[in-house]
C-alpha cells in the first residue's frame, strides 16, 4: 500500500488521510543473505555465522536487504509500491463480502488477497515454500528460524524469541492463539503467526509474517501480508506492549552450478529477498485494516 494514498472524498467532502510511510529511512544494504545447501559440502561455522549476524541486523532494523534476484535481470530497476485507494478498496470489499469468513487470520488475509488478485501476481508462487522438498525446506527453515535465542545471547542482544510457528517437516498442525477482540459469527479468531520477539527491558514486541516467493516484489510489499500482521497486534502479547513493529519478509530459492566438468557442482540458495515494517498502531493503517475486518466478519458496512 502506497503511502501516498489519499483523495477527495466526494461523499463526505474531506481528503482521506494518507497512509504511514511502509519504508523507512535509508539504512546500510547487504547482499549476502543467503543459506546454501552444498551435495559434498559444508559452510564453514564462521561464514554461518557471518550471514546469521546480517540476518539479525535486518531483522531488527539495522540493515536493509538487498533482492539478489534483481541482480539476475540485465535491467535493473526500483521497485515500485503496492498502489491502492483505501475508500475504492474498501467498497470493493463490501461487494466481494465473503458468504462464509472462517474464523482464521489466513482466511482474511486469502480474502484480501482475493481482492487484488486478478490484477496482480499468483497466491501459489506466493506460498509455494510450504510444499517444497525437505532439503529446501530444511535449509528456510535454518535462516528463517535461525535469530533464535542461542543466536541471541551469544551476540549480547536482549531481544528474545518468545514464540516460532514455522511449519517443520513432518508437524502435523501448529499451534494458534485466539484474539478475543476479533471475532467471526461469535468465534473468536484463530492466529498462527511465524515469529514473535520480545525486549523485556522496553516491553517491545516485534512480529515476523514470512512468504516465499519469485515474483517482482512491491516496495511495500503485498496489502494481505500488512493485513495479517494486523491482526497479530491484536493478540495480548502485543496489545500489552509498549511498542509494537510489525515485519514481512519475503524469501526465495534458485539453483547454481558451480565448476566445469566432473568438478560441476550444483547448490541450492534460499535468500532474503525483501524485509519491511511498520507500526501497526498507526492511525490510517489500525483504521484501514479494521474497516476491511469488520467488512470480512459481517459488521461492516460502506
Amino acid at each position: 500500500m502506497s503511502s501516498e494514498w489519499e483523495e477527495d472524498d466526494g461523499e463526505s467532502g474531506e481528503r482521506e488521510e494518507a497512509a504511514p510511510e511502509l519504508v523507512g529511512p535509508r539504512l546500510p544494504s547487504v547482499s549476502g543473505i543467503a543459506w546454501r545447501v552444498y551435495p559434498r559440502r559444508r559452510v564453514s561455522a564462521d561464514g554461518l555465522r557471518g550471514t546469521m549476524e546480517h540476518r539479525a541486523n535486518v531483522l531488527f532494523g539495522h540493515e536493509l536487504p538487498r533482492d539478489p534476484q534483481a541482480g539476475l535481470s540485465f535491467k535493473r530497476t526500483t521497485p515500485a509500491p503496492f498502489q491502492i485507494v483505501p475508500s475504492e478498496f474498501l467498497r470493493r470489499a463490501q461487494r466481494m463480502r465473503p458468504e462464509d469468513p472462517q474464523a482464521t487470520v489466513s482466511a482474511f488475509s486469502q480474502w484480501i488477497y482475493s481482492l487484488y488478485a486478478s490484477a496482480y501476481g499468483d497466491e501459489e508462487d506466493r506460498e509455494r515454500g510450504k510444499a517444497r522438498e525437505p532439503l529446501i525446506y530444511q535449509t528456510r527453515l535454518q535462516g528463517q528460524g535461525g535469530v533464535h535465542n542461542g543466536f541471541l545471547r551469544s551476540i549480547g542482544s536482549e531481544w528474545r524469541l518468545i514464540h516460532n510457528g514455522l511449519h517443520m517437516p513432518g508437524q502435523d498442525h501448529v499451534d494458534y492463539f485466539t484474539i478475543d477482540s476479533l471475532r467471526v459469527n461469535g468465534e473468536a479468531l484463530r492466529a498462527a503467526p511465524d515469529l514473535i520477539y520480545r525486549h523485556p527491558r522496553f516491553n517491545e514486541v516485534m512480529v515476523v509474517e514470512i512468504k516465499n516467493s519469485w515474483m517482482t516484489i512491491p516496495s511495500n510489499l503485498w496489502p494481505n501480508i500488512w493485513g495479517q500482521l494486523w491482526c497479530y497486534a491484536q493478540l495480548d502479547v502485543a496489545r500489552n506492549a509498549n511498542r509494537v513493529t510489525v515485519v514481512g519478509e519475503v524469501w526465495g530459492e534458485h539453483k547454481i552450478w558451480v565448476g566445469r566438468g566432473r568438478k560441476r557442482e550444483e547448490y541450492e540458495s534460499v535468500y532474503l529477498r525483501a524485509c519491511e515494517r511498520r507500526d501497526p498502531r498507526a492511525p490510517a493503517y489500525d483504521r484501514f485494516f479494521r474497516a476491511l475486518f469488520d467488512v470480512y466478519s459481517g459488521r461492516g458496512g460502506i
